[in-house]
């Protein structure tokens, strides 16, 4: 994956340079330029997927460059960031105007490259753990990414021979699928590759009963993954969007999560809060709301009684 680095100061592309290599050493190929010109060159050259750019630069700015790169249709799946010694409120506003995920001031810390790159590997290669994918080459994560896909694709389709045969190529890796795309695939948060095994192993046993009835199981933890920030989300709701009673939805969610209803709404929110209390700039009283709490007070509350701290003390020890 190619990252480019955007700085008119020599020892800030260094030192950028250096987090993105501690951080992964084999993933990314690192490729910089000093000016705004440079910069388009490099992008059209090359269609980095992560780009870093320095706010204010001789010539050409970053914000004039990548304006320029938007108009013309330039900048595709790329995610920018923007990094800059200034803290003026228009400049950040520009760059979120421009389609930029964050700004971050200088000196950059690795802990922000770490959260930055984190979250990128985990919606450019969904399935893979972190640790995994540090030890991969590029054709080895594209094969990775084959196989779980094509397994999805079998057990969504209830294909038998095809779940089949991609889970017997998914066990030759013997290694365990990233929890969070486990969880939301299959219904069940680990990342115990025996337990990945004994879930899809009994997925594949039930691809003998009705079609249907693996259908609908399916589709409520799909739906529950789906729409459990929302503040008004309930039991009500299933109910209502697939017509069937408490008890019976009760009874999918256990056999499926083996947890309860509230507790499953509970965990994934939690999860949820704890991936956005990484960012630094984040705020609990936004988060409780992100994650389906009306109120902080009582966001915080669940939080603490989960994890045995409040979720302020969490973010300070994880940011």
């Amino acid at each position: 994956m190619k990252i480019a680095i955007a700085d008119d100061e020599p020892a800030v592309r260094t030192v950028l340079s250096h987090h993105i290599h501690v951080y992964n050493p084999k993933l990314y190929d690192i490729l910089t330029a000093d000016d705004g010109e440079e910069l388009i060159t490099l992008v059209e050259k090359e269609c980095p997927e992560i780009l870093f750019v320095d706010i204010k630069m001789p010539g050409m700015t970053g914000l004039e460059s990548l304006n320029l790169l938007k108009e013309e249709n330039m900048l595709n799946d790329s995610s920018i960031y923007m990094i800059s010694g200034y803290t003026d409120f228009n400049y950040a506003r520009e760059s979120m105007k421009l389609g930029a995920k964050d700004f971050l001031p200088k000196p950059i810390r690795y802990s922000d490259i770490e959260v930055i790159l984190s979250k990128e590997e985990k919606k450019r290669f969904p399935g893979i753990t972190p640790s995994l994918l540090k030890t991969m080459d590029r054709k080895e994560i594209e094969e990775y990414l084959s196989s779980l896909t094509s397994m999805e694709d079998g057990w969504r389709n209830l294909d038998k021979t095809q779940f089949s045969k991609s889970i017997n190529d998914w066990y030759s890796w013997g290694n365990p699928i990233e929890k969070e795309y486990f969880n939301d695939t299959y219904g069940l948060k680990t990342s115990d590759i025996e337990e990945q095994k004994e879930r899809l192993d009994k997925f594949l046993e039930g691809l003998d009963e009705s079609k249907e009835k693996n259908q609908v199981n399916f589709s409520i933890i799909d739906y529950i993954n789906k729409n459990y920030t929302l503040q008004d989300f309930c039991m009500e709701n299933l109910c209502s969007v697939f017509g069937f009673s408490a008890q019976y939805i009760t009874r999918v969610i256990k056999k499926n999560t083996g947890l309860s209803f509230s507790n499953y709404v509970t965990e994934l929110r939690i999860e949820k809060a704890k991936e956005i209390m990484r960012q630094p700039q984040s705020r609990i009283n936004e988060v409780a709301r992100d994650v389906g709490y009306s109120y902080s007070s009582y966001f915080t509350k669940v939080f603490s009684q989960k994890e045995g701290i409040t979720p302020s003390e969490w973010k300070k020890n994880n940011t």
